[in-house]
């Protein structure tokens, strides 16, 4: 137990070393700002051959998770565990129709990540029998299908209250049009649209076709927040691919959804979801408020898109933020999220078969909480 405590941080993200004197109005001027400051320990004098370090009751301060087969250390400290805010997943409606392909696996493989704060909660389709809704049938996901026509709206706002969605996806084979003002209006900032192409004039029915037509080289997709009645709407994520000399529209379709679309619609929700494309777009100088009225947005969605501006995030999660450091982990997930998870793929840190003894019984443990132990781990990968 004291080589753990000694080689782990224990839970301890930051430390203020203060006078004895000073201590109740530093922690009264924490307790201000939000924080949630404990008092761990203290300094004193030692004799020579005494540790550098003592932790009272170590042995008693490990918070055993059974479901990990691990245990980690000082339960009282980790408030981030018991944090809503960090555990909360919004919960998501997709909006489809009868396309081949379709990135709703891109999606569901992203919730797959712990940290991913978003998942799948229903799926809309407007024709039976579709891919999409063989993909969220096959997956366990809440299906309805409503065709399109005077009712459908209605029929889509009791699909979302049913399923208590709170963020709608718009994929590429929906025209957003047949949602009408109204309900974009009441989702601004909630609704993400997706298209099969890079640029404006190649956004239509079919944008692969015209993107053949044209004799472009590149194409892909765009994920943007729609704006009802504006000019242009702000744009979240974009990816590329390359056209094919014998691309079909039904082959290059395919390829945008899987090498576009399924990366750039979950890091798109990871984005607005998070809060961290609103930061983004607002120290970038991008799209605003202002942009969307004077685009001609209607002042109903201009006041939308403010109060989604407004949106922070709370806890522990909103303390890391104004620090620079993300509380989820989101792009650290997103980029490891296909190498191997080692024996317990949801511990804390990569515990690996011991290769260099061969023996069963052992094992490796990989964990890296610092600069020089991060490089020397990304050495060894």
């Amino acid at each position: 137990c004291h080589e753990m405590v000694a080689t782990f941080n224990c839970g301890i993200g930051m430390t203020l070393i203060v006078a004895a004197d000073d201590v109740p109005g530093v922690l009264e001027s924490l307790h201000e700002h939000q924080e949630e400051p404990v008092i761990i320990g203290q300094l004193r004098s030692r004799s020579e051959g005494d540790d550098h370090l003592f932790v009272e009751g170590a042995e008693n301060c490990w918070l055993t998770l059974q479901e990990l087969g691990v245990s980690m250390p000082f339960a009282h400290v980790l408030s981030s565990l018991q944090d809503k805010d960090l555990v909360k997943r919004t919960r998501i409606c997709v909006i489809g129709g009868s396309a081949a392909s379709t990135p709703l696996r891109g999606l569901l493989d992203a919730q797959e990540v712990a940290a991913f704060p978003a998942e799948v909660v229903s799926v809309v389709a407007v024709e039976e029998g579709c891919k999409l809704m063989k993909q969220a049938t096959a997956a366990g996901v809440h299906v309805g299908c409503f065709h399109e026509g005077p009712n459908f709206v209605a029929s889509l706002e009791a699909e979302l209250e049913k399923t208590q969605a709170e963020f709608v996806v718009v994929l590429d084979d929906i025209d957003v049009a047949m949602l009408g003002d109204n309900f974009c209006t009441r989702w601004e900032g909630k609704l993400l649209v997706v298209r099969a192409s890079l640029t404006r004039q190649l956004i239509g029915s079919e944008p692969a076709r015209a993107a053949l037509q044209q004799g472009v080289c590149i194409t892909g997709c765009t994920v943007y927040q729609h704006v009802p009645g504006a000019a242009r709407s702000p744009i979240v994520t974009q990816k590329s691919t390359q056209v094919a000399a014998d691309d079909t529209p039904s082959s290059l379709h395919s390829r945008i959804v899987h090498e576009c679309e399924s990366e750039a619609v979950p890091e798109a929700v990871r984005l607005v979801v998070t809060g961290k494309w609103q930061r983004r777009r607002q120290s970038a100088g991008t799209i605003s408020v202002a942009d969307a009225k004077a685009a001609g947005a209607p002042p109903a969605a201009a006041s939308a898109a403010a109060a989604s501006m407004s949106h922070c995030m709370k806890g522990d999660a909103a303390r890391y933020d104004q620090r620079g450091v993300s509380a989820d982990k989101g792009d650290v997930h997103a980029a490891i999220k296909n190498m191997d998870k080692g024996l317990f793929p949801n511990a804390f840190c990569k515990v690996v078969p011991d290769t260099m003894s061969g023996d069963e019984s052992q094992a490796i443990v990989m964990h890296a909480d610092g600069a020089g132990t991060k490089s020397s781990l990304a050495y060894m990968y």
